[in-house]
């Protein structure tokens, strides 16, 4: 922020900024909210016109993010003060602003708190509890909000899961201490980066986090799956890991199913590139969901992982005390590589095992150490080739293939 603040062009963006209609001119400003009766866009309209002011656009948290700036919505003023590092820059008559540190309030935090907003975002859960029953919320950048406010909305009722908009996995443990109960992760980056060797290294990690994560390879926010290198195939295999991943809540993004490639935003792990995915001619080129009307392909697509998922959520069901409590053994791969994955989950009567060729573009040799699993029957549960002999602890992989067994015990 000392280079923001530094720079020039800071100083003539908060040049821009003014004090609020209603402490310009209180009296015009409380006949403008008489004659808008409650409509919110004719009272932003007639601010517009009236004052010749607009309410700032909403922006990433992050500096120099690619996606557009958020004009539909807008930051809410948590502090009446300016924040510590943005003292020594600004001028002593600066009217209220926006930037970065404000946005960010969870690592800039001011001394005086807007009390009256605090009360009301604390009661916003407890207000969609009474009126749709909702048991769980993820506040849209609560990421972002200072740690006191989220404690005191979370102290209203701490029996809802509260979700955290985090994306590093390194930071369990602190939105963990923060009272938050489940949080986002990085599984649209960390597991789908192969070759890098990053998508080994967060297949055998989250299951030992202190929190919760979603397990999915794409949002609203990222990249398509199926836009990434290996296609359909990089879906399917990041699809079916997520679905059986310990301790993890297993996710789906719209159209994720459909192998849509078009991307919703220019939010995360993407480039601008990105949004020229379809063809020149489709409608929606170069459109963005979350910005321009859209459409999903429902009437002609290929349904192999849409019939993949509906076909494995039983299995899922069967074994998710396993993937909530953790009840999985994380085995040893012979030849290990970052191209090979390997674990198993465990009920009182059966394993699971699923073993991954990470590798999108070669077959592959995987020996797995099943020295821990004791064990008399095999089920093929999910295989390219049912007619291959399961001879563990070595089995032939396609590129790309998951293959799930059911294991009796002894």
């Amino acid at each position: 922020m000392e280079k923001v603040y530094a720079n020039p062009l800071t100083h003539q963006f908060l040049s821009l900024f003014s004090d609020d209609p209603k402490t310009l001119d209180p009296l015009r400003y409380e006949k403008l909210v008489q004659e808008a009766n409650g409509d919110m866009r004719i009272l932003l309209q007639r601010i517009e016109s009236e004052y010749q002011l607009v309410v700032a656009p909403a922006f990433s948290d992050w500096v120099n993010d690619p996606q557009p700036v958020w004009s539909d919505v807008t930051y809410l003023r948590l502090y009446l003060d300016f924040t510590p590092i943005a003292q020594k820059y600004i001028h002593p008559e600066q009217k209220p602003y926006i930037l970065f540190d404000g946005a960010k309030a969870s690592l800039y935090p001011c001394k005086v708190p807007n009390e009256k907003l605090w009360e009301t975002l604390s009661d916003l859960v407890v207000h969609y509890q009474d009126l749709l029953g909702i048991d769980g919320v993820r506040i849209d950048m609560g990421h972002a909000l200072p740690q006191a406010l989220v404690q005191r909305i979370i102290a209203k009722d701490p029996n809802v899961c509260f979700i955290a908009e985090e994306l590093d996995i390194q930071n369990a443990e602190h939105i963990k201490a923060q009272g938050f109960n489940l949080f986002n992760g990085n599984g649209f980056s960390g597991g789908v980066r192969i070759q890098e060797g990053q998508a080994k290294t967060f297949y055998t990690t989250v299951p030992t986090l202190a929190l919760p994560l979603f397990a999915y390879s794409e949002s609203h926010d990222t990249c398509r799956t199926s836009a990434r290198v290996g296609k359909k195939k990089m879906n399917d295999l990041c699809t079916t890991i997520n679905m059986f991943l310990p301790n993890t809540v297993f996710f789906i993004n719209s159209g994720q199913e459909l192998y849509e490639i078009q991307l919703m935003n220019l939010g995360l792990d993407c480039n601008e590139d990105q949004i020229n995915n379809l063809e020149p001619s489709d409608p929606r080129y170069r459109k963005l969901a979350l910005f321009d009307p859209f459409y999903f392909t429902y009437n002609d697509f290929d349904d192999t992982l849409f019939t993949r998922i509906q076909y494995l959520q039983n299995y899922r069901q069967t074994y998710i005390d396993s993937i909530k409590n953790k009840w999985y053994l994380d085995l040893a791969i012979i030849d290990d590589s970052k191209t090979k994955l390997a674990f198993a989950l465990e009920r009182e009567d059966t394993y699971l095992l699923l073993v991954a060729n990470l590798d999108l573009f070669n077959k592959q040799s995987i020996t797995v150490d099943t020295t821990p699993l004791h064990y008399k029957g095999i089920n093929i549960v999910l295989s390219n080739d049912k007619d291959q002999d399961m001879l563990l602890p070595t089995l032939q992989l396609d590129a790309g293939e998951v293959i799930l067994l059911e294991l009796n015990k002894t």
